[in-house]
Parts: C-alpha cells; sequence; structure tokens
C-alpha cells in the first residue's frame, strides 16, 4: 500500500487524466476502509452456545452468580467474565475472553469445571468478537499507527 502511495507521488503529475494527489488520497482511504473493516468487523467463533447440550469447543459462558459478577473469584477456580470453552470432556477448560462488562480481554486466564458445575454456575453469554465496532477499530489503527512510529524514537 505504502509503495503505491509513493510510487504514485513520485510519478507523473497525472494518471491517465487523474491527478496524482487525488489518486494518493483515494488509495489511502481505500487502505483505512480495508483496515477499519478488518479491525472492526469479526465473526467470532462462529459457534452458538447451546445451554441444553454439553460444552462444545467454541461456545462462551459467564457465572450467574452476583459474587462472581463483581469480578470476585468462586474457590480460586474461575472470575467474572465471558468464558470461551477451549475444552470438552470430563471436565470443561474455559478460558476467560471478555471482562465483567463483556470488553475482550487477552489475560490466558484458563479455569477447569466439571460439566455439572458448568450447567450450575453458569449461562450462556455472547462472543465478545463477534461485534461491529467502529469506534474501536479507529481506536486499534490509530494505537498501532502510534507504536509504529514510536518504536523508532
Amino acid at each position: 500500500m505504502l509503495a503505491a502511495v509513493f510510487g504514485v507521488g513520485a510519478g507523473p503529475e497525472t494518471y491517465f487524466g487523474v491527478d496524482g494527489d487525488l489518486l494518493q488520497w483515494v488509495i489511502l482511504g481505500l487502505f483505512a476502509l480495508y483496515a477499519l473493516a478488518g479491525a472492526g468487523v469479526s465473526d467470532g467463533t462462529g459457534v452458538e452456545t447451546n445451554p441444553e447440550t454439553p460444552a462444545a469447543v467454541g461456545e462462551h459462558y459467564r457465572p450467574t452468580t452476583e459474587t462472581h459478577r463483581d469480578g470476585g473469584y468462586h474457590d480460586d477456580t474461575y472470575r467474572a467474565g465471558i468464558h470461551r470453552v477451549v475444552g470438552a470432556g470430563d471436565r470443561v477448560a474455559l478460558l476467560r475472553v471478555g471482562d465483567a462488562d463483556g470488553r475482550r480481554v487477552h489475560d490466558g486466564e484458563v479455569a477447569h469445571v466439571d460439566q455439572s458445575t458448568l450447567d450450575e454456575d453458569f449461562e450462556a453469554a455472547t462472543d465478545p468478537d463477534a461485534s461491529f465496532t467502529p469506534v474501536a477499530g479507529v481506536k486499534n489503527a490509530l494505537t498501532g499507527l502510534y507504536w509504529n512510529v514510536a518504536r523508532y524514537r
């Protein structure tokens, strides 16, 4: 993308009757739209959570009791927030992927619970990755631009 912008800037003043500066802005605008679409739109896991069946990899759950929703732990096994099933068997492995407000987190916290505990203490939740948030996309793009420049200071 940058090569195209610099190539247009270093080339002739017009391309097939179109001003080179206008072409640069069009290329930058298309790139910005592409970056925002990639950052703001996500399919998530694409797995619908069905609390009536045993847990399946990719489903999402959150603790149901109020003591869990305030960020507290239950017997040091799981914390408030959205948990994705990353392992299903006799025991279910839950990766914490969202905080109590549903915002995405990347803390790598994994809890292991029995299927009966999952049925009793958790409810179905939405995937925090499956949403369109243009403001978050702009924020992520600007943060990325900042760190691309800041690393050379």
